[in-house]
């Protein structure tokens, strides 16, 4: 919600409740998770955080494959 369309009334009962009304400081058009904190980090790491979701999701494939495949190579059976 944009902060010209809030009516009055929510703006008053945001304003009682200690609620904050929608303005451009609070990201009123909405935000991605990967891109919440200070400014001066904005748009900074989404490459390396990708990668390194990729490189954590490659060891869990990797762990499950051992796992199915008899478990430890070390075990004795």
């Amino acid at each position: 919600m944009t902060p010209d369309k809030v009516s009055p009334f929510k703006r008053f009962m945001n304003d009682l409740t200690g609620k904050p009304n929608p303005s451009p400081e609070y990201r009123s058009e909405g935000f991605l998770y990967e891109e919440v904190g200070p400014k001066i980090f904005e748009g900074k790491g989404q490459d390396k955080m990708a990668k390194e979701i990729d490189e954590i999701m490659e060891r869990g494939k990797l762990l499950k494959q051992l796992k199915s495949s008899g478990g430890c190579p070390l075990a004795f059976n």
